[in-house]
């Protein structure tokens, strides 16, 4: 299976008009939040990337159906989006082995974009906190930071097999890669520590989420029946639970 996937993502997009004040109820799963190839979500809008088919750029739209309003346009095949009170932050992939790919944020308002890490090759999850963006460098096979207001990005962690979707709750980091041919893992990464594999020999993991007391990733290939997973694990280790089993490519 390729791994430069081009996903179409259902918009529940989002309009600045008739929502009313922005009150998260919660950004992505983490501290802050976090997105792995999709939207992000609060109270009142939900965020999200562009179709592949329609003008690349990232909207935001009201739950309640007003029309949207776009965030940024011209942006190089957008991936993966999260918010916090004022700002999107986002991951274009670009073109695979091009280095086109980068991270930036806008208003969310609308507004003029801001590049915080330029040169990238197929950046893929996203998760921020007060301070920082993280994000998944798949190409590189690395997970890093950027400050949101710019400025050094730091690796936190490298050799990674190609890292997809990447979470972020109570500062641990939670991300997963998809390796090749089950070699697939999630993996977490408490501030000051090493990266820890919570599961291994994965057939392709992508999309996680984060709560209290697990976490949850969709696997697209399975060794059990049928072509797909979704998955949890105690954030605190232990065996993988299969939660449904038979799903058609989970992202």
């Amino acid at each position: 299976m390729s791994r430069m996937r081009f996903v179409t993502f259902l918009l529940v997009d989002l309009a600045v008009a008739g929502c009313g004040a922005r009150t998260p109820l919660e950004v992505g799963s983490g501290d802050a939040g976090n997105a792995d190839g999709g939207a992000s979500i609060d109270a009142s809008h939900a965020d999200a990337p562009s179709t592949p088919d329609a003008a690349p750029s990232s909207n935001r739209i009201c739950k309640t159906g007003e029309a949207p309003t776009v965030i940024a346009v011209g942006q190089s095949h957008p991936y993966a989006i999260v918010v916090d009170h004022d700002r999107a932050y986002w991951t274009n992939t670009g073109v695979n082995g091009t280095n086109f790919g980068s991270v930036r944020s806008a208003p969310l308002a609308g507004g003029t974009a801001v590049t915080l890490a330029p040169g990238e090759d197929a950046p893929r999850g996203i998760a921020i906190d007060d301070a920082n963006v993280y994000f998944a460098r798949s190409q590189f096979g690395e997970i890093a930071r950027v400050p949101k207001a710019g400025g050094a990005i730091t690796v936190l962690a490298t050799h990674q097999d190609f890292p997809e979707g990447i979470a972020l709750r109570d500062g641990t980091l939670f991300w997963t890669t998809s390796g090749t041919s089950f070699s697939g893992a999630l993996t977490s990464l408490v501030p000051g520590g090493a990266p820890r594999a919570l599961a291994t020999q994965l057939g392709n993991p992508a999309g996680l989420f984060v709560d209290g007391t697990h976490v949850y990733w969709v696997d697209e290939e399975s060794r059990g029946p049928g072509p797909g997973e979704v998955l949890r694990i105690p954030r605190a280790g232990g065996a993988p639970e299969v939660l449904a089993s038979g799903q058609h490519s989970p992202f």
